[in-house]
């Protein structure tokens, strides 16, 4: 284990932050991969079930119901659904929230990209507290323009 700098001690705070700045671009990729893997496994699961649900539909799930903007930006990864909101869309689907966010019940790890499936076998290593505790992260931080920032 790597001993962090100590932002206190002078002469420190450069090493601090540029430990700060990696960190933050790792998580920034993570969460843009999460973004698109659960955006493109959501609309699949809505396409493919029978009867076909709409995004209002969907959106009437929740108490209390959501719009179908709020659906509609999920599809397209604008925004991620939190934790919650996963559980109730995995039930409606009857998937799991793994199936949702990594799409092992849909088309298999072979869709998603090495990226993607690095951060599945760093979620699957995960336990219940630590997945939730990673999507409330992800759901606090504020969406990039790039990523090469």
């Amino acid at each position: 284990m790597t001993r962090r700098p100590d932002p206190n001690k002078k002469g420190t705070n450069q090493g601090y932050k540029l430990e700060h700045t990696k960190m933050a671009k790792r998580n920034l990729i993570t969460k843009e991969v999460l973004k698109t893997s659960i955006a493109k496994n959501l609309r699949t699961a809505r396409m493919s079930f029978e009867p076909k649900m709409t995004q209002d539909s969907i959106a009437q799930l929740f108490d209390p119901p959501l719009t179908r903007a709020a659906i509609a930006q999920w599809e397209v990864g604008d925004t991620l659904p939190d934790l919650d909101r996963l559980a109730v869309l995995s039930q409606a689907f009857g998937t799991t929230i793994d199936a949702l966010v990594f799409g092992e019940d849909h088309n298999g790890q072979e869709d998603l990209t090495p990226e993607a499936v690095k951060v599945a076998r760093m979620w699957t290593s995960l336990g219940r507290k630590q997945r939730g505790a990673v999507v409330e992260l992800l759901a606090s931080m504020k969406p990039s323009k790039t990523l090469s920032q």
